[in-house]
Order: C-alpha cells, then structure tokens, then sequence
C-alpha cells in the first residue's frame, strides 16, 4: 500500500485528512517511467488518475498531420493529470508522456469516484483539486493555441 506521507505531495488531496489518505492509498499503486514513455495515448480509455511524485509528464495534443502533436503542458511533481478518468466521457483528451524518468501514484478513477461520491467533503476538494487542473491546462491550451496561429502566420507571410 502507498504510504499517506507520499499522497500528501498532491495538491488535490492536500485539504484531506489522514484518515481519507488511508482510503485514497488503499486505491494507489505507484509506478516509474523512463524518460520519452507514453503514460496513455488521447483518445484511450480514462480508467486512472495520476499524481507525480518526481520527474515531469508531458501533455500533448494532435494538432494536425504537419504538425503532429504539441506539447501543450507540463505536469510536475505533486500535480495531477488523467482528470477525464473521473469525468463522464472517460477517454482521455490529451496523451501523456513522461518527460523524464517519472515516479507516479495511479489512482482508480472508478474507485476514486466512489469515495467521492460516499464522502461529500472528499468530493468537494477533490473536485476543486481538479477544476484547477482544468482551468490551468486550458489557459496552457489556450497560449499554445495562439502561438500556433501566430507561427502560422509568420511562416505564410500574413
């Protein structure tokens, strides 16, 4: 089982008491990737949610056949990514690879779901954990997405 000091680091549990940590480790397993792994692909099945403990996760999205895909954020240690797990779509928008050798905590997203919905404290900052890995990766998207156009438009000519 993974050890509470260790769940500790993630800023989405880090409201939540020993007691709730002990559930959470109990749906945990951690694991490592080398440097260039892909963690899941965009448009895989969203099963888990992942914390990183150490190293760093690349985000990336296909953008077009030319361009391939882009780099859209880095998720470093004690941020979460793999959110679409507790979502309803659960596929996952975005791939992810590690960008360096990459120690994480997988979570069951349905186990994870569970809790939340038993425990309406754990929803609610589980939830306003998330809500901030959304809102920070689409502002990320949303830069990328401009520098995109602006290239673009500097490599036509416009």
């Amino acid at each position: 089982m993974l050890s509470i000091e260790i769940l500790k680091r993630a800023s989405i549990f880090k409201e939540l008491d020993e007691g709730v940590l002990e559930k959470i480790a109990k749906i945990s397993r951690d694991e490592i990737y080398n440097s260039n792994e892909t963690i899941f692909a965009e448009g895989d099945k969203a099963a888990n949610i992942y914390v990183v403990i150490k190293g760093r996760v690349d985000i990336q999205m296909g953008v077009d056949t030319k361009l391939g895909s882009v780099i859209v954020d880095t998720v470093k240690e004690g941020e979460a990514f793999g959110w679409s797990a507790l979502a309803s779509e659960n596929s996952f928008t975005a791939s992810a690879k590690a960008a360096d050798k990459t120690w994480l905590i997988i979570i069951r997203g349905e186990d994870l779901s569970k809790l939340c919905e038993e425990n309406e404290h754990v929803g609610f900052v589980v939830m306003k954990g998330i809500l901030s890995v959304v809102t920070s990766r689409f502002l990320q998207m949303r830069r990328k997405f401009k520098e995109l156009i602006y290239s673009r438009r500097r490599t036509l000519g416009e």
